[in-house]
């Protein structure tokens, strides 16, 4: 996770992807404060105290509702991502890397 950082100030956490064709993505995540603790299967996690609206942000206003698997898009299906770029040829030979 990374820093959004506007006029000097931290306002939001983003992750980044890339997809086959070179296109870049930026997914927001806005600042988890405060933090709270859970446990799950006898081990403690810092999670929001505000999982609803880390939902809603993330999933957009219908979050409660099942959408098949099948059907999911890392890169389209979530409500906080955008394009922002595009590698060329040279730099996805570079970066791009199959496991």
């Amino acid at each position: 996770m990374y820093d959004g950082i506007e006029d000097g100030n931290l306002t939001y956490h983003y992750v980044s992807g890339v997809a086959g064709d070179g296109t870049k993505y930026k997914f927001s995540i806005p600042i988890y404060d405060p933090w709270c603790a859970a446990e799950l299967h006898n081990h403690i996690f810092w999670v929001s105290c505000s999982p609803e609206e880390k939902l809603f942000h993330e999933y957009g206003p219908e979050w409660r509702k099942d959408h098949p698997s099948s059907v999911y898009t890392w890169n389209k299906s979530g409500k906080n991502g955008k394009i922002v770029g595009k590698f060329t040829k040279e730099e996805m030979r570079q970066y791009y890397v199959m496991y």
